[in-house]
């Protein structure tokens, strides 16, 4: 054996050695096992009375019965605060002794960022609890970087490694048998049994309302929705891939293996093209660390691989095609050529109102509309000349060729009028005011062109994500030091921009809650400071991972486990281009980030040792 093949086992060993030395009872560890285990399974009804912005800013109703996230977040705020007061009784009875890292530096700066995003902003309700369907108050922020330091602090052996991948191994395999089920058509959710279990004594004679999304084909689990479990499979499978790899016990090799079968399923099941970008992402950082054991699993890789491509093959023949034809939309020059077809055909350019007259402008002609005292509609073109129309009980149509493609239905007196035009249907009302076009939350407005950034001729991009992102990077501006406050997106999207959403969403009531991009929601809700923060935290990590693993020989578990967790780190960063955060899954990563930075720290710390 080389002496450098030495020194690296005999690294390995040291940090068995030391680790053990730091082991912990196992009740300390129980928050972020719950965390683990059962958050990501929590589906139970809570209703919430909306008022305010949020009630404007929401589907409509003063009510909303949430299933998957409410729950999740009271108790995730519950156990990271509980695992973070029981790692300062640690080190307060010197039990522990807290882990010296500048990764401290980002994080205390971006809690400070979320903290004054929340005192400043001016709906605390919102700022406390988070929005409807999102639930990422202040609290779930700090607790998230609660979670962050108590996985960096209290990871030191491989016992307590295996007891976080146990933790998600249970979530995992029930999360994806739930999945595995909606994918063939059964979905548990929906049985009697279940919606026992989801809904309050109080709420049972609802549950014929419950309306589930699932389809055959289609899986969202307890997450509500496929891009979520798309981050979900695509955190986990790196990480149980790699402890695959790494363990030496039979039985956790058969759990490991198992568990990575039934995520990459899901994974496939999901349709999340986020997902199977952050998979590929992940699996290209794999092989260029594990490069030099990749001869010494030649054959179980080959065997595994060669399982996983067969099963993605048998599924896509199940959905008749749709799994390959996500996959193939990864293709950029199949995307453009898609985005060029949405962008034929005419396209409304503005709608403006002034008071009884509202002007619909298109890329094909522009149409005015007056209404009288009586509520009798009249209509001209560009030069205000009058259009002759014809009206045939509700619907009025008109003679003039340039005009053919547009029509009116109104019934007689309603103020509810639709206008079809560039093959979208504009729903607007006749108030006491003039002209006013239905928004969100049944609100009646006059509709406004905001500011954009990008993407023009793309706004189909990613389905509908160049859209949403071309209306949110200008809000930045306004947080470059504070954001308006956690979970705050929803409210500060331009929900009145009528024109964007009929044009490049086909539905002008359509909310846009969450931004389908981390990061922007982040510098938004709590600035762009906060942003940078967290890009620092996690570019250090990624920095500090090549530096410790890229020329090492890859023998321990240890090993294995940080280039799992690192991998995985990865797979979620790019799929967060394109998923948000979201508080079933973000715990989760959060604890793998901080179980990353402690196995590096411990590496590196007994790599000093040894050349000592």
């Amino acid at each position: 054996m080389s002496k450098k093949n030495k020194k690296n086992n005999r690294s390995s060993s040291n940090v068995k050695v030391k680790i053990k030395e730091k082991q912990l009872s196992w009740f300390y560890y129980i928050p972020i096992l719950f965390i683990t285990a059962v958050i990501p399974l929590i589906v139970y009804a809570k209703v919430l009375q909306l008022d305010g912005q949020e009630m404007l800013n929401w589907k409509g109703g003063s009510t909303h019965a949430d299933l998957f996230d409410y729950y999740k977040s009271i108790w995730f705020i519950v156990m990271s605060f509980i695992s973070f007061a029981l790692l300062i009784l640690l080190k307060l009875t010197n039990q522990i002794e807290i882990k010296k890292t500048r990764y401290y530096i980002p994080i205390i700066i971006y809690t400070i960022a979320v903290v004054l995003s929340a005192v400043l902003c001016k709906n605390s309700t919102v700022a406390m609890r988070g929005f409807i369907g999102m639930f990422q108050g202040v609290w779930v922020l700090i607790g998230y970087m609660f979670i962050l330091i108590c996985a960096v602090n209290l990871f030191n052996s491989e016992r307590e490694m295996k007891w976080l991948l146990i933790g998600l191994s249970v979530s995992g395999a029930i999360v994806c048998l739930i999945g595995v089920g909606q994918f063939f058509g059964y979905d548990f959710l929906s049985t009697p049994f279940a919606i026992k279990l989801i809904l309050p004594k109080a709420y049972e004679g609802s549950a014929a309302s419950l309306n589930f999304k699932a389809t055959e084909g289609t899986i969202y689990s307890t997450f509500g929705n496929p891009n979520f479990l798309g981050s979900f499979t695509a955190l986990l499978f790196p990480l149980f891939f790699s402890a695959l790899l790494g363990v030496k016990n039979k039985k956790y090799k058969l759990l490991f293996g198992v568990i990575s079968i039934l995520i990459f399923f899901n994974l496939m099941g999901c349709k999340s093209r986020a997902g199977y970008l952050g998979l590929f992402f992940s699996f290209i950082i794999f092989i260029i660390l594990f490069r030099k054991k990749i001869k010494q699993h030649t054959k179980g890789l080959l065997i595994f691989i060669s399982l996983l491509i067969v099963l993605a093959l048998g599924m896509n023949k199940v959905t008749d095609g749709k799994i390959l034809n996500e996959i193939n939309r990864l293709n950029i020059k199949t995307e453009m050529e898609r985005l060029e077809k949405l962008n034929e055909g005419a396209k409304i350019k503005d709608i403006q109102i002034d008071k009884f007259k509202m002007t619909v402008s298109t890329t094909e002609n522009t149409l005015n509309i007056y209404s009288n005292n009586e509520g009798e509609l009249t209509f001209t073109d560009e030069k205000d000349n009058k259009i002759t129309h014809i009206r045939n009980e509700n619907k009025i149509t008109f003679e003039d060729e340039k005009y053919k493609a547009n029509y009116l239905i109104r019934e007689e007196n309603d103020p509810k009028i639709i206008l079809r035009t560039c093959k979208r249907n504009l729903t607007f009302y006749i108030t006491e005011k003039g002209f006013k076009v239905l928004s969100t939350g049944k609100q009646l407005i006059n509709p406004q062109l905001p500011d954009t950034f990008g993407f023009k001729g793309k706004e189909n991009f990613a389905s509908g994500r160049g859209y949403i992102w071309s209306r949110s990077i200008p809000i930045l501006k306004d947080t470059f030091i504070l954001g308006y406050g956690p979970d705050m997106y929803t409210i500060k999207f331009p929900q009145d921009d009528i024109v964007g959403k009929l044009n490049f969403i086909r539905n002008q009531l359509l909310l846009v809650d969450k931004p389908h991009n981390m990061y922007l929601q982040i510098g938004i809700n709590t600035g762009v400071v906060s942003l940078l923060a967290v890009l620092a935290l996690f570019i250090m990590y990624f920095i500090d991972s090549f530096k410790v693993y890229f020329k090492r020989n890859i023998n321990s578990f240890y090993e294995y486990l940080g280039i799992g967790a690192f991998t995985a780190f990865c797979g979620y960063c790019l799929a967060g281009l394109f998923n948000d955060h979201y508080v079933a899954i973000s715990p989760l990563f959060w604890i793998i980030l901080g179980l990353g930075i402690s196995i590096n720290t411990l590496l590196k710390k007994q790599k000093v040792k040894t050349n000592n």
